[in-house]
């Protein structure tokens, strides 16, 4: 017989916990966000592009994120989550622009 406050497997510790990351624009401009760690990046991005936006402090156009640990940048897939990049309290997440650039 199973007891119903029985952990499963995948009930680690932490899972789905909300967290606070540091997200920067290409421009240098930093702010705190409030993330949930099973949250999707391009979900991330939506929000973060958003605050920047309505701050002032962003063109709008399309970007990605980026993980930036002791200097090195890992891009992160839209489609991934941020717990598949071990994203963790005060993790510092780089906007860059996706768009192709235009020479003129």
């Amino acid at each position: 017989m199973t007891n119903s406050t029985t952990a499963k497997p995948d009930d680690k510790p932490g899972k789905n916990t909300a967290l606070t990351v540091s997200v920067r624009t290409p421009a240098g401009i930093t702010r705190a966000l409030e993330v949930r760690s099973h949250d999707r990046v391009d979900k991330t991005i939506t929000r973060a592009v958003t605050m920047f936006v309505d701050a002032g402090e962003l063109a709008a156009g399309n970007y990605g994120l980026a993980l930036v640990r002791d200097g090195v940048a890992t891009d992160m897939a839209d489609a991934g989550r941020l717990d598949d990049y071990d994203v963790v309290e005060g993790e510092e997440l780089h906007l860059f622009n996706t768009d192709p650039q235009v020479d003129g």
